[in-house]
């Protein structure tokens, strides 16, 4: 399932990179990367990264937008992407 990002960067801004996972209990995970211009490997913190979380329950979906350590800087390693503290963007 690939769920447009929004209001992250651009609204019209598609992400370079994304990895869908499901997880315990119905929970979808989906990461979104965006690489700073000039910049490509996913081994270095150039990356601005998004976690949306969907959660099904009774019928209905909810959708959580979160940022590794509430951060929405290029500053993130994409393959280090896991091991993240997600929380609300402050």
């Amino acid at each position: 399932m690939y769920i447009k990002p929004k209001y992250v960067a651009d609204p019209n801004d598609v992400p370079d990179i994304t990895d869908e996972r499901d997880a315990a209990g119905g929970v979808q995970i989906t990461y979104c990367g965006w690489c700073r211009n000039g910049a490509t490997a996913t081994d270095t913190d150039c990356w601005k990264i998004v976690m949306y979380k969907a959660v099904s329950t009774n019928g209905a979906t909810v959708t959580e937008r979160l940022f590794p350590d509430g951060s929405i800087m290029y500053d993130k390693v994409w393959d280090e992407r896991e091991n993240y503290n997600y929380i609300f963007h402050r």
